[in-house]
């Protein structure tokens, strides 16, 4: 299934018809070409017909590196 999704250090937003009740624990996983993202979360809010909010649980440090690279550095 392909998502949008906005990312931040500490989360994201997955834009999506059917997003998951606000509570409901899930394990994130982003593919990109050359890199995997996964990470477990918890769905913090939720948009009926629009997308949820998604806070991430403990990132693993592969993960984490790779979430390092796709954020703007911060000056």
């Amino acid at each position: 299934m392909r998502l949008t999704v906005r990312i931040s250090a500490t989360g994201c937003y997955v834009d999506t018809i059917n997003p998951l009740v606000r509570g409901t624990a899930v394990r994130l996983r982003i593919l990109t070409e050359t890199h995997m993202f996964e990470a477990p979360a918890t769905v913090v809010y939720a948009h009926t017909h629009l997308g949820m909010g998604l806070k991430f649980g403990a990132v693993p440090p592969n993960s984490q590196n790779v979430l390092q690279n796709w954020l703007p550095a911060v000056a």
